[in-house]
């Protein structure tokens, strides 16, 4: 949820020249608890490429100039860009990817992984949850970024 809310908040917030990738240590699926919360939030997906395994996304929002294309897929695939800074957010990554090739500068802002709710009743609400709490440290984040370049 973290690369859609600082989707958003570049857009929020008029930035130029940052962008927002995502990928993990393994190809899996865009999990449709993360797809659901983004949409009660506001986002809104268009399938581009159909897949049962891992379906691309294009997302967007109101007043989006242009889509986000979401996809399951490792921190290095040629989607991404370089240079990047990573931004880890389970409360596991510190542990499992310590090292992060070619990223400049790793910050870890550990969250619980909302997936520990999957197949409770409580599913929904935990997924809505780690989404407000991921998107308040981002409209944090970068509101300071903001203040940085425009003084």
């Amino acid at each position: 949820m973290l690369k859609y809310g600082v989707f958003f908040a570049i857009n929020y917030f008029s930035i130029e020249n940052i962008f927002s990738f995502s990928g993990g240590t393994e190809t899996t699926a865009f999990h449709r608890n993360t797809v659901r919360a983004l949409q009660k939030n506001g986002f809104e997906f268009n399938v581009d490429n159909f897949s049962h395994q891992n379906p691309k996304y294009l997302i967007s929002f109101h007043g989006c100039k242009t889509p986000l294309m979401a996809f399951s897929k490792i921190f290095d695939n040629s989607h991404n860009d370089y240079p990047y800074i990573a931004i880890t957010t389970c409360d596991s990554a510190d542990e499992n990817c310590p090292f992060i090739p070619d990223a400049i500068e790793r910050f870890h802002l550990p969250f619980t992984d909302p997936k520990i709710s999957d197949e409770r009743e409580d599913t929904k609400e935990t997924y809505l949850a780690s989404s407000k709490q991921i998107a308040g440290e981002i409209f944090f984040i970068f509101e300071e970024v903001k203040k940085n370049i425009t003084t």
